[in-house]
């Protein structure tokens, strides 16, 4: 049953979506150039939380030139929490640890090329995530931001804001001096948390990450100071999933004091007393009343109000109706002299009389003026504004609508009176029809290029030409011959100049570009037509390489270090200085004649012949180391003995033992040969009959 879907991404996919890049080179031939892998087992690109991948898209790694280091296939597991889901598998490529890779991605239904915000410290033979455990990329810019909250005398609390998942973080401080962490998010992550007077280091053994969003990364806790201290946090050294590393801003310095100022303002605190202070703290008993001057109109829409009165005595007033508050009239004056009044003048100039009019023929009361001037008369204006008291002489209204106007309609309609009307070429009352210049009435004159007649059926102008074959006017069939000279023909001249209507016979362009050629492109690029140079793979599977393997059966080796075997075992002397192959020789003559290293290694110390009474790693020497160390352990009890190396993302690198052991001293060294630069944990774990389980940590520093 297969268990995997691969869909390999490549250049035809352009007819689906638009042209994808060429960032596989061709061959792709930059895969040889590259010595070591890496490989991202099982990798989903979201963007707003949602999976990308589409059939057609491209996820890709790229070194700080530009320059291509992996392309990704795209994989739909069948099994598993992402069953169904597209999700990516990429080897990447480098010849030495420690190079930073950064990644792009390809959105084909967009046509467009997105960062990725994570990058990649290159660590040989490296495997990220898997199908159950994908790894997570984000589109755009990935970013934590640390910030300091609640800060007292012995501790504060470090934030944080980070639009991807956390995996791991170390930081520097100074200015106080560092006793200890607790709580916060990567205490409830379960993370592993050590810290010194001035460092501190938290990642998860258990692969656990800190999720999208924001919230108390951890408390920090220092020593009380007797003075003011400016606590600052540097180095700051975060990684996401997958060991990647992440761009971070923060904190700002913050102070830390030992005291606060509790000083008390003394004063009036009583808002309704002359002397109030709005800045005292502390009532000493000193509000009064006897000032006046504080008493008056607070309202400041009133006449009297004072703005520099803080107590209000009732006193207010308000303007008179029409008058401002020095009295002034404010309104219009009517003709009785009233300020805000209603009285008017009526036509007689008589002041408030009442005029009132109702149609055409008004009733006016006794006493009031009519349109004439006199008071009580009962003349009024008609609708052509004549002023008597003779209805019958009112003016009506024409057939045009308008009053006293003399149009009327003697039968070709409303005109004015001795307008005659007249007749057009229809002969219709009132018409203006004229003949156009076509000789039809009321025409639209010459409508074609050919006058007043079209163009004749069977002809292309008004000369009498006709279409050629190629559809020209009065043409010669020459603008739409083939290579045959065939007017409308289908017959076309490929590259080679060759003239037919068949396109499967075409000739083809080969790798050297000419048309018809026969050279081909072998297996490491090279273009010619001689099958005898054609170039094969070496070791590791590169056309045209130059691996071969060593005596270690490693691919491109240089064989095993110089006093090791290819098991990475010491094969010489350990001298003094626990040097492999070293020359510092004993020279300390011992009491029983023998030599040793030092006087001290003269006294006989049968501990080592004793069993031992404790569990644990006794000691790791040399530590910083390169690129071997040797580990010693104790074992008071015989137990099932597990000893793993963890890199400081809390991935195990590498397991040593697991396997049961008796009670006694041992040692094993360890080769980080393969390994890139940086601290790691050695981890220790005795398992008893009982299920009883012990552990024991040590940090140890591989320098290249």
């Amino acid at each position: 049953m297969r268990l995997l879907t691969k869909i390999l991404m490549i250049p035809t996919m352009a007819i689906l979506f638009a042209d994808p890049p060429d960032w596989t080179d061709g061959n792709p031939g930059w895969y040889g150039v590259y010595e070591f892998p890496a490989t991202i087992s099982g990798g989903i690109v979201l963007s707003d939380g949602m999976n990308m991948a589409e059939e057609g898209d491209m996820f890709g790694a790229f070194d700080e030139a530009g320059n291509v280091r992996g392309v990704a296939v795209q994989l739909t597991p069948s099994f598993g929490p992402y069953e169904g889901e597209n999700m990516y598998e990429m080897t990447m490529w480098s010849n030495a640890a420690g190079d930073l890779l950064s990644f792009k991605y390809y959105d084909a239904s967009e046509d467009a090329i997105i960062d990725i915000c994570q990058t990649y410290e290159f660590d040989i033979s490296d495997i990220i995530g898997n199908l159950t455990e994908p790894v997570f990329y984000y589109t755009g810019s990935c970013f934590v931001n640390l910030s300091f909250s609640n800060p007292t005398s012995s501790s504060v609390d470090i934030n944080y804001y980070s639009n991807t998942e956390i995996a791991g973080f170390q930081f520097n401080v100074d200015g106080v001096t560092v006793t200890g962490t607790s709580g916060g998010a990567a205490g409830d992550a379960g993370f592993m948390i050590s810290s010194t007077a001035t460092t501190v280091l938290a990642f998860s053994l258990s692969g656990t990450t800190l999720p999208v969003g924001s919230g108390i990364l951890l408390s920090l806790e220092f020593a009380e100071s007797s003075e003011d201290q400016t606590l600052k946090v540097s180095n700051v050294v975060i990684s996401g999933s997958g060991g990647l590393a992440i761009p971070s801003s923060g904190p700002e310095d913050v102070e830390i004091t030992t005291t606060s100022d509790t000083s008390e303002l003394f004063g009036c605190t009583d808002p309704d007393y002359c002397n109030y202070d709005p800045s005292a703290t502390e009532d000493d008993g000193s509000c009064d009343l006897s000032d006046e001057s504080c008493f008056g109109c607070i309202d400041e829409d009133a006449c009297n109000f004072n703005a520099n009165t803080t107590i209000d005595n009732g006193s207010c007033y308000d303007a008179e109706e029409n008058y401002d508050c020095d009295g002034n009239c404010i309104a219009e004056i009517d003709c009785a002299g009233e300020c805000g009044g209603l009285a008017v003048l009526d036509l007689c100039g008589v002041c408030d009389n009442y005029i009132a009019t109702n149609g055409s023929q008004p009733d006016f009361p006794y006493g009031e003026c009519d349109c004439l001037g006199d008071n009580g008369g009962s003349a009024y204006n008609d609708n052509c504004g004549v002023c008597d008291t003779n209805a019958s002489n009112d003016c009506v209204q024409d057939c045009a609508g308008t009053w006293g106007g003399s149009a009327y309609d003697q039968g070709c309609g409303c005109e004015v009176y001795n307008q005659l009307p007249t007749d057009g070429c229809d002969n219709t009352c009132g018409s203006t029809l004229e003949l156009d210049e076509c000789g039809i009435c009321g025409g639209p004159g010459s409508t074609s290029d050919c006058g007043c007649s079209d163009i004749q059926t069977g002809f292309c102008d008004c000369e009498g030409n006709e279409l050629d074959e190629c559809g020209i006017c009065n043409g010669n069939n020459s603008t739409c011959i083939d290579c045959n000279n065939v007017p409308n023909g289908d017959s076309q001249e490929d590259m080679c100049g060759h003239c037919d209507n068949n396109t499967s016979n075409d000739c083809m362009q080969d790798c050297a570009g000419n048309w018809g050629g026969d050279a081909v492109i072998d297996s490491c690029g090279i273009c010619d037509n001689d099958s005898n140079n054609d170039c094969i793979k070496d070791c590791a599977g590169i056309w045209g390489g130059t691996a071969v393997e060593d005596e270690c059966g490693v691919c491109g080796g240089g064989g095993p270090e110089q006093n090791y075997n290819c098991e990475g075992n010491c094969i010489a002397e350990i001298d003094c200085q626990g040097i492999c192959g070293g020359y510092s020789m004993p020279t300390s003559q011992c009491a029983d004649g023998s030599i040793a290293c030092s006087p001290a290694d003269c006294n006989l110390d049968i501990s080592f012949y004793l069993l031992p009474d404790e569990f644990g790693i006794s000691k790791i020497f040399p530590n910083p180391f390169n690129p071997i160390t040797q580990i010693q352990y104790e074992l008071k009890q015989f137990g099932l003995i597990s000893i793993k190396i963890y890199d400081i993302q809390g991935r195990v690198v590498d397991q040593l033992m697991n396997e049961y052991q008796s009670p006694g001293h041992y040692s094993l060294n360890w080769n980080a040969v393969n390994h890139a630069s940086g601290m790691y944990i050695v981890e220790m774990v005795m398992q008893l009959e009982n299920n009883e389980v012990s552990r024991d940590l040590q940090k140890i520093l591989y320098l290249k």
